[in-house]
């Protein structure tokens, strides 16, 4: 879906989702990173996503995020089930659909004279790793996700929300 910011300090999230996992690609991790224009946007928070949580119990030892973590013009984020202490993972993998991040941003600027100043946000280096730390084929169905246009004068935050989805392919 596209979310289009209207004025500056509102402020709207995007879910990083995935769907269409099945048990049998034995899914253990994931990274991603997100592209935006910082000089448009700022972000306020990147919080984790509860899709692994349910598959990441004993003798698994939970769940283990690493980042956020911000380049130039990207944020980073990725996260993975931690084995049991011998280095094995252990069923049920996951399956089905969930959300990996949500990133909560900022519309900050508007160039002067500019009725529509705005970007992309834009989805790349997505990485869905197996139990034996193989990379799972997979599809980003939307790599620009949301977009911030048209930012007006300051106004009240609003929070809006939008999201991608990766899918493992077939």
């Amino acid at each position: 879906s596209r979310y289009h910011a209207s004025f500056i300090n509102e402020t709207f999230s995007v879910n990083i989702d995935v769907h269409y996992v099945t048990a049998s690609s034995q899914l253990v991790g994931f990274e991603f990173r997100l592209r935006y224009d910082p000089a448009l946007l700022k972000i306020i928070n990147v919080t984790a996503g509860s899709f692994l949580e349910p598959f990441a119990g004993a003798p698994n030892q939970g769940v283990f995020y690493l980042g956020p973590y911000y380049g130039t013009n990207y944020v980073m984020r990725g996260g993975f089930i931690a084995p049991d202490t011998n280095g094995i993972w252990h069923a049920p993998f996951p399956s089905g659909s969930g959300t990996f991040a949500t990133i909560q941003f900022k519309a900050k600027y508007q160039p002067v004279g500019s009725e529509n100043a705005g970007c992309d946000l834009t989805l790349f280096a997505t990485k869905l790793v197996d139990n034996a730390t193989q990379l799972i084929p997979h599809n980003v169905l939307a790599d620009t996700i949301a977009s911030a246009r048209s930012f007006q004068s300051n106004r009240p935050n609003t929070t809006r929300h939008s999201s991608t989805r990766l899918s493992q392919s077939t």
